[in-house]
């Protein structure tokens, strides 16, 4: 079993880095031409730290912020499900939560660019590849910085 804290003393702290990752990852692409999935990757971390109600309103606060449409579509789907589904798979995961984290935060990015252009898959793994990468330090900082707030 690898939850680290089931506290609500991490809701708020969840909320505000889930609306920081939002606010980055929709302005990432100005600046540096891609869009890496942060609200994912700290949906994820924050998957590790919050109990499964507070996850459960964080997953859709962030997905009906960023889908403002009517119509839902897999990556809003798969951006709402799949921290949830890392909340109950966590606990049969062996090893440390930090690296179950990080397995979960690619994995969950190269299903959402499967279910996306699984037809360009191989043909985008150099912009996969650095979204994986970009999303894996963003979602450590964020691990490490719930670790460093739940051990104070």
């Amino acid at each position: 079993m690898t939850r680290v804290n089931e506290g609500s003393h991490f809701f708020f702290l969840s909320l505000i880095l889930v609306l920081i990752s939002i606010v980055i990852q929709l302005n990432f692409d100005d600046v540096f031409s891609f869009r890496p999935d942060f609200v994912l990757a700290a949906l994820i971390a924050s998957a590790f730290f919050l109990g499964f109600l507070e996850l459960i309103f964080v997953a859709l606060l962030s997905a009906i912020i960023i889908n403002w449409q009517p119509i839902l579509s897999y990556e809003i789907l798969i951006l709402a499900l799949w921290p949830i589904l890392v909340y109950f798979l966590n606990r049969f995961f062996p090893g440390k939560a930090w690296f179950n984290s990080l397995i979960m935060t690619a994995l969950g990015i190269l299903i959402l660019y499967a279910s996306v252009i699984l037809r360009n898959f191989f043909d985008s793994f150099s912009l996969i590849a650095l979204d994986v990468s970009v999303c894996l330090v963003f979602g450590f900082v964020i691990f490490n910085l719930y670790e460093k707030l739940k051990t104070n």
